[in-house]
């Protein structure tokens, strides 16, 4: 099973939201995270999900991670630092 790391890159595998991408914003315990896009699902208001629930992606905006934990973070910063790391993903493949 993969560790889940604020700022990392997931795509849902079950549930409404199957096939839509999100990145860790609180790591809640072993088994569950919070995750928001910036868009649809905000930070004031992120998915909880189970990590057996989510394809984790090796992408890291560690300076988010960074943010995200000083909870300096807004919708803006989320939402291009999830385009930029699903460029890095698309050009990976």
């Amino acid at each position: 099973m993969d560790v889940p790391i604020l700022g990392q890159l997931v795509c849902s595998k079950k549930g409404r939201d199957k096939g839509n991408y999100y990145i860790i914003t609180r790591v809640i315990n072993d088994r569950l995270v919070e995750v928001a896009n910036g868009s649809s699902r905000k930070l004031k208001k992120p998915k909880k999900k189970n990590v057996n629930h989510l394809k984790f992606y090796s992408c890291v905006d560690e300076e988010l991670g960074d943010v995200i934990r000083a909870k300096k973070t807004k919708d803006e910063q989320l939402f291009k630092a999830l385009n930029k790391l699903l460029r890095e993903v698309n050009n990976q493949e």
